[in-house]
């Protein structure tokens, strides 16, 4: 009896062990395909810390008509903060085979803190199955789900008795100048750059984006003020590039509402950005 009881706690033991080397997350976000647009993409990953294995399956266009679920394998690099997936195995797909041509994700994702949630960015390749033909490139964001922030109670403090000195705000434009971004959002482009500018320019309402240039994360959960913010990215000839503004918030009023300005040389496009959370709006550059 005494046997027994010693083997089956060492086997709950040895189980025990087992779950807490290993652990599945849930990241959502957005596949950024260049030269073919955005998709919704999620991962749903088990993260072996002792073997340092990963496995799992990914959603591509999550309740769209082509969703798709794939099988999942990489490896996890706890030193670097760096996951690498393949797509290997379609699971289950919306989709006919006749509409649409299968593309395995291969990336390599770092591991960061968005704000206090976790999130996995970097680059993919797309390869066809099975001869290993690309057939996409760009880039991944996912995240977990936000959590709930637990509110701090209020400190009173005591006014100052002199007015404090504010920047000047810069001067608004008209509303009306702007050219609301559509799917349908392209530019013709000149120059060998693109300076971006963005900022708030209605109600300053705490409007939070993430900014991406041909699927690479350029800035993550800016927050928008009357202040322009300005990015310099290169634009070549041989391909067309995307402008990638992910709304992060709605502030404190819908929709979350992004000004932009994109200098190509001497010639500049005013464009407004109006998005519901976790709504992405490119705008694809040509030159």
């Amino acid at each position: 009896m005494i046997k027994r009881q010693k083997c089956i706690l060492v086997v709950l033991f040895l189980l025990s062990l087992s779950t807490t080397m290993l652990s599945q997350t849930i990241y959502d976000g957005k596949l950024i395909v260049k030269e073919s647009g955005i998709f919704n993409y999620k991962l749903v990953l088990n993260i072996d810390s002792n073997k340092k294995t990963v496995s799992g399956y990914s959603i591509t266009d999550e309740k769209g008509k082509e969703e798709t679920k794939t099988l999942v394998k990489g490896t996890f690099q706890p030193n670097k903060k760096k996951i690498n997936i393949s797509e290997y195995e379609i699971v289950s797909t919306k989709a006919k085979a006749s509409d649409v041509v299968f593309c395995f994700i291969e990336a390599e994702l770092e591991m960061k803190m968005v704000e206090n949630d976790s999130a996995l960015v970097g680059k993919f390749t797309g390869r066809l199955f099975p001869k290993k033909d690309i057939c996409g490139t760009g880039g991944v964001f996912v995240k977990q789900p936000a959590r709930k922030k637990i509110k701090k109670p209020k400190v009173p403090t005591q006014l100052p008795k002199e007015k404090i000195a504010t920047p000047a705000k810069e001067e608004k434009i008209e509303a009306k100048s702007f050219d609301i971004v559509t799917s349908n959002t392209v530019l013709t482009w000149s120059s060998d750059s693109a300076l971006v500018e963005i900022w708030d320019q209605g109600n300053q309402d705490a409007d939070s984006v993430s900014i991406f240039f041909d699927g690479k994360l350029l800035v993550s959960n800016l927050k928008l003020t009357d202040t322009k913010v300005k990015y310099k990215v290169p634009i070549s000839k041989t391909s067309e590039h995307m402008v990638s503004i992910l709304a992060e918030n709605e502030g404190k009023y819908t929709p979350n509402t992004a000004a932009m300005i994109l200098h190509d040389g001497n010639k500049k496009y005013q464009l407004l950005c109006e998005s519901k959370i976790n709504e992405m709006k490119t705008i694809k550059i040509k030159r």
